[in-house]
């Protein structure tokens, strides 16, 4: 499923500008429980921003829900939302226009493009949309398109750039087009994770289990942040909804965007979202990757919700296990570039009780992983879990036979080598 939000943001000064004075179309691949929350957000929060009374309002908004077919032959559709807690009432919001995937759309290209699919679903997705990214010719004095992943693993962003825009150039790609006019402008790239608890009714009713967490960093990968200077970073870090912005330079348009309706009063309230310096959400993602590592596959093989791991002995051995391989191939990549807090969170010690604490608190939850081989949809995102440590470990001369062997196991149960 594919979401499609158009935005115009009112008119600013060229050197002051904080939102382009020309619609901006929004794109959530991915309409899962968690992407289909990020929508409703969105939407509440651009509605109401709509009607505050600011100069940095963002109005004339539009949200286009893309599914695999249309759910009716209605133009419209609607999103309900459970809220967390036992007395809350579920509210919808209607005005969801609807496409089927493949349709010709007219809304120009996509400006920000939200990814909330499986990340072994995401390569395949963004080859239908690339070539609606922002072309070079378009670009001038408004900057590339932004690519917003929020999904389990890591890893993500590397392949799209190396799959896509393969040019040392962080402008150029040597294979995309946008209605034939040239190459695709290489995208700004930020991360994503969450942490909320949500389940879907249907596809048009999500249930918010439990209120967690969204945390956002600029990518890292060669080439993406590469492209976003620390000075930009900061300023970017530093904007504040509803205030006179910071002067950024031209070249920044999506990115200053995105940063904007990510820490809005309203999505910062509903999602919890938080900014952060590329350094520390890499941290966060790392420890969050641990996580997954153990919590995943394990749940998966032994079929039981998360708290049950810490219930069986021989379970409490393997994560064990694997949380100590991780922590050495961690620390093997990073070498004497870590130092102080930021080493200790990726120490074994610090790895260990981190991971105990995630299984405890989520104890009564079934895993995404779980959900995957439940599911029958023949594949899993172990590649982008345990495969990644796997994969780093073989880089840097670190043996994982555990992180291996889950590997093994979750495609044999799953069947076949794309698990």
């Amino acid at each position: 499923m594919y979401t499609s939000c158009s935005l115009a943001g009112l008119s600013a000064s060229r050197e002051k500008l904080l939102y382009a004075p020309t619609a901006m179309n929004i794109h959530l691949l991915g309409v899962g429980s968690v992407g289909a929350l990020t929508a409703f957000h969105l939407r509440r929060s651009l509605l109401q921003a709509a009607t505050a009374p600011t100069t940095t309002a963002i109005g004339q908004d539009k949200i286009i829900l893309h599914f695999r077919s249309r759910l009716d032959k209605g133009k419209e559709v609607s999103l309900t939302v459970e809220p967390p807690g036992e007395d809350s009432k579920p509210e919808t919001l209607s005005g969801f226009a609807q496409a089927a995937v493949g349709e010709e759309q007219q809304e120009g290209p996509i400006d920000i493009l939200f990814v909330a699919l499986k990340a072994d679903q995401t390569l395949s997705a963004l080859e239908k949309v690339r070539s609606r990214l922002r072309p070079e010719s378009e670009i001038a004095g408004g900057g590339p398109s932004t690519i917003i992943l929020l999904q389990n693993g890591v890893g993500q962003d590397e392949a799209l750039l190396h799959r896509f825009f393969p040019s040392s150039s962080p402008s150029s790609s040597s294979s995309s087009s946008y209605s034939g006019e040239g190459r695709i402008a290489r995208p700004y790239i930020l991360l994503g994770s969450n942490t909320h608890g949500t389940w879907r009714r249907s596809a048009q009713h999500i249930v918010h289990a439990a209120k967690g967490t969204m945390h956002f960093g600029l990518s890292r990968a060669a080439s993406a942040a590469d492209a976003v200077s620390p000075s930009i970073e900061r300023a970017l870090l530093s904007l504040k909804p509803h205030t006179e912005p910071h002067e950024i330079p031209p070249g920044y348009e999506t990115l200053q965007h995105a940063y904007m309706l990510l820490s809005s009063p309203t999505i910062r309230s509903a999602l919890h979202t938080t900014l952060e310096p590329s350094e520390s959400f890499a941290v966060r993602a790392l420890r969050k990757l641990v996580v997954n590592c153990a919590l995943n596959p394990l749940s998966a093989l032994e079929g039981c919700r998360n708290g049950e791991l810490l219930e069986r002995e021989e379970c409490l051995v393997k994560i064990r296990g694997i949380v100590g391989e991780c922590a050495e191939v961690l620390a093997a990549r990073a070498g004497e570039e870590a130092e102080g807090e930021e080493e200790g969170k990726l120490s074994f010690p610090s790895l260990l009780t981190h991971v105990h604490a995630v299984i405890r608190q989520t104890a009564p939850n079934w895993s995404s992983m779980v959900q995957d081989v439940r599911s029958g949809r023949g594949g899993t995102e172990i590649d982008f879990i345990n495969g990644t440590i796997v994969r780093w470990g073989k880089e840097v001369g670190v043996s994982t036979p555990v992180n291996e062997e889950l590997v093994r196991a979750i495609r044999e149960k799953v069947g076949g080598d794309n698990a």
